[in-house]
């Protein structure tokens, strides 16, 4: 029976793969997705890139614009993702593993694994750092191995043994990749959350890959403070070894799905071209907007790096938090106030402000997911904030801000009027 489609879906909404969610590859092209023994629908595997995205809360307009950048049918896309909604497939929910089931059933998480993967630049970048940093005859911990990719790459610059942690059932991927590339026998893999794992040693260096588009929402913090405190040697190497932020004046987007935003000119341009009247198109326009506001001055927009690009800078783009894993008191639980003023280089009717992150994965292999990123390279966005409204700038203007973490979430604002 075909899966009714819902007129309307709200593409701002933040939804996740559902949870538990099984998909099983048959022959050919087409991957089947399954819930609790029953089939939800059926499509073809290059639609996996695109659901691994929904390992965590996305706005489906965020997908929609990745795959407009990679040349897909937008029309087509929309389509398929009310049907993924439709069937369940994707939920407005917390908490979701997407399952591959092979012959034993046993793997799951690939959504995540996909996305390092993916992420071509990012996962490069970690590989060099962990060649500069790892020693031969280190003892490694890796927390968070996913498909185990870091931890191989430990063992090829030379450990002794690598502790690879993984709490999801990805860690039945880690160990057949092992066995697979005949480094089963240094490397134990460990299905728990580390915070629960007591080693036999105390490790050299630590590898964890913890940090994702608010580099603070998968508690690199904590587990790195807690990893330090039991798993670690007290002069133990960390990476990434460092975090910085930056924050940066910026234009606001100028369309909306690849279209320019209605003004009032295109809209006479339509009356005369057409001989109707599009007031309403404007209308709607300005609420989608003003919703959108909303959302830059909690925890900010998502923004691909290639759409970052696009916008005017008004300002350098300046650090604002620096932290060092390795040194630096974490306080994972507690909060975090970091302050910068941003310097605007031109007067604008409508700015926003850009935050992403560059991490030092060591020896100077860098990564950055600010609008300097390779397009197309990576899959962590970074993050589109206004004021509760679009910020007016006169050239010269300081505008104070100040960045916030608390727990696991961090939010930046306009300190005080410039």
């Amino acid at each position: 029976m075909e899966t009714p489609v819902p007129k309307k879906i709200d593409l701002n909404a933040p939804h996740m793969l559902a949870a538990n969610l099984e998909c099983k590859f048959g022959t050919g092209s087409q991957v089947d997705f399954m819930l609790a023994g029953k089939l939800l629908l059926s499509d073809d595997k290059s639609v996996l890139p695109a659901l691994a995205r929904f390992d965590g809360p996305t706005a489906p307009i965020t997908v929609l614009e990745y795959m407009q950048q990679l040349g897909g049918d937008l029309t087509l896309w929309r389509m398929r993702l009310m049907k993924w909604v439709a069937c369940g497939l994707l939920q407005p929910s917390e908490g979701t593993q997407l399952a591959v089931a092979g012959a034993d059933n046993s793997y799951d998480g690939i959504g995540g694994v996909l996305s390092c993967l993916n992420d071509r630049t990012r996962t490069l970048a970690a590989l060099e750092g962990i060649a500069r940093t790892v020693r031969k005859g280190d003892n490694v911990v890796d927390i968070g191995t996913g498909s185990g990719i870091l931890a191989f790459a430990a063992l090829r610059a030379g450990a002794t043994h690598v502790y690879a942690i993984e709490p999801s059932p990805a860690a039945s991927l880690a160990q057949a990749l092992a066995e697979e590339n005949g480094l089963a026998n240094r490397l134990t893999v460990l299905r728990a959350y580390s915070s629960d794992i007591e080693l036999p040693v105390k490790c050299d260096v630590m590898i964890s890959e913890l940090v994702s588009q608010d580099p603070f929402s998968e508690d690199m913090l904590g587990v790195t403070a807690d990893a330090r405190a039991r798993l670690l040697k007290p002069e133990a190497r960390i990476v990434p070894a460092q975090l910085t932020v930056y924050a940066q004046l910026v234009s606001t987007p100028e369309h909306f799905q690849g279209h320019e935003w209605p003004t009032a000119e295109k809209i006479g341009q339509w009356h005369k071209d057409f001989g109707f009247s599009f007031n309403a198109v404007a209308e709607l326009a300005t609420k989608t907007r003003k919703l959108r506001d909303r959302q830059r001055a909690g925890q900010g927009e998502l923004i691909r790096p290639k759409r970052a690009a696009d916008l005017r800078a008004y300002s350098e783009a300046v650090p604002v938090a620096n932290i060092d894993f390795a040194h630096d008191d974490l306080k994972p639980t507690g909060e975090q106030h970091w302050t910068a003023n941003l310097t605007a280089t031109a007067s604008a009717a409508e700015a926003a402000i850009l935050t992403f992150y560059e991490l030092d994965y060591g020896g100077g292999s860098l990564y950055c997911n600010g609008p300097s990123a390779t397009i197309g390279a990576t899959m962590r966005n970074p993050r589109l904030f206004t004021d509760k409204k679009p910020l007016t700038l006169e050239a010269g203007q300081v505008v104070p801000i100040t960045f916030s973490r608390k727990g696991k979430a961090s939010t930046l604002r306009v300190t005080e009027p410039g």
